[in-house]
């Protein structure tokens, strides 16, 4: 009779040991996310000191970083989407925007390899073939972009007017618009 006692109370302390856990783990993504939401890149870093598996503010983080500092640091911006994309490998998004870093900091290859990636995992993204788009402008590809542009009308006609604007400044040769 004694040890079924002694098992009961072991069991009773082992889940209540658990449960706090459990909360413990709550409360600190409930934190993060309570400085997520203030937007600011101070409150982005103190949200990822409170959860650093989430890949979410890692992303975020990294387009603040790139779209508002001043001069901003290519390399750093890499470093936050790739650690997105390492915590969540089948987030087209991240790998999207992960090129755009790529791209940002001149390595136009590590880009192609991402945006490739992203368009793998999501190819009826219309934003997703938009940033590719974009991409193969920038770099000249024209006839990639075309094609790319041709699957952003398919999935989203509304986007026809920026296609098509894009294209036109993409290119010159209307023929090769119509082929594409």
């Amino acid at each position: 009779m004694r040890d079924k006692y002694s098992i009961t109370v072991l069991a009773r302390i082992f889940l209540v040991a658990c449960l706090l856990y459990c909360m413990y783990l709550a409360a600190r993504q409930g934190i993060a996310a309570w400085y997520f939401r203030k937007a600011s890149p101070e409150a982005i870093q103190s949200a990822i000191k409170w959860d650093p598996q989430n890949p979410e503010y890692y992303d975020a983080l990294a387009t603040l970083t790139h779209l508002y500092a001043a001069g901003g640091n290519p390399a750093e911006v890499v470093r936050l989407c790739e650690k997105a994309t390492a915590l969540s490998p089948y987030n087209a998004f991240y790998w999207a925007d992960l090129g755009a870093a790529y791209e940002w900091s001149g390595r136009n290859d590590d880009a192609l390899r991402a945006f490739t990636r992203a368009h793998t995992l999501f190819p009826n993204s219309p934003e997703i073939n938009w940033k590719i788009a974009n991409f193969y402008v920038r770099t000249g590809k024209i006839s990639d972009a075309l094609r790319t542009l041709k699957e952003v009308l398919l999935e989203d006609p509304g986007k026809e007017r920026q296609a098509f604007s894009l294209a036109a400044n993409a290119t010159a040769d209307t023929q090769e618009i119509l082929r594409e």
